[in-house]
């Protein structure tokens, strides 16, 4: 998100596609254990939820009253505890995402 201003009221739209753009949620466990991190993380980071989609090789969020650095270290984490679990669930190894992810400020 670097250079990216985000002002009071806005929304930050996020969108991250899987490093192979393969699917990753097979089974209705891989949306729980994304859902459930990702809720643990929201709170722990006190980042309102405006919303979320997750798709089978993809995820797009909606986040307000959030600062770039919040943002950047809930998605670091976010993408490294799910990969985790993932890759152990799995049995792989290797990137599940790409470095950075995508993102853009909605506003009006």
């Amino acid at each position: 998100m670097k250079g990216k201003i985000i002002r009071e009221g806005d929304v930050v739209h996020i969108y991250q596609l899987s490093a192979d753009k393969g699917i990753v949620f097979y089974e209705r466990k891989d949306f729980l254990v994304f859902y459930t991190l990702f809720s643990c993380l929201t709170r722990q980071f006190g980042i309102t939820l405006a919303g979320l989609c997750i798709m089978l090789n993809h995820f797009h969020v909606a986040l307000y009253n959030v600062t770039e650095a919040a943002v950047s270290a809930f998605m670091c984490l976010l993408k490294s505890m799910f990969s985790f679990e993932y890759n152990k669930r799995y049995s792989r190894s290797g990137a599940l995402w790409p470095d950075g992810f995508g993102s853009s400020i909605k506003r009006g």
